[in-house]
């Protein structure tokens, strides 16, 4: 599924935030990122990944995900 944020240049991926465990969508190219796993909140207010991971006292680095799957 292509980014409703940046359109055809990034696909959207559920990963697991390897600390949390905490399941999120993001899209591997403009790094939006939503807060859940669920399909329906593609769409609706959004974050950056590194904006989101300091929110979690991560470092904003992909490193603190993994990748689960490509929606």
């Amino acid at each position: 599924m292509h980014c409703p944020t940046c359109g055809e240049y990034g696909d959207l991926a559920v990963f697991s935030v390897k600390q949390t465990k905490a399941q999120v969508i993001a899209c591997t190219e403009c790094d939006s990122l939503w807060k859940t796993a669920d399909m329906t909140a593609i769409g609706e207010t959004f974050l950056d990944v590194a904006d989101y991971l300091r929110e979690q006292h991560l470092a904003p680095d992909w490193s603190a995900l993994t990748l689960l799957r490509r929606i």
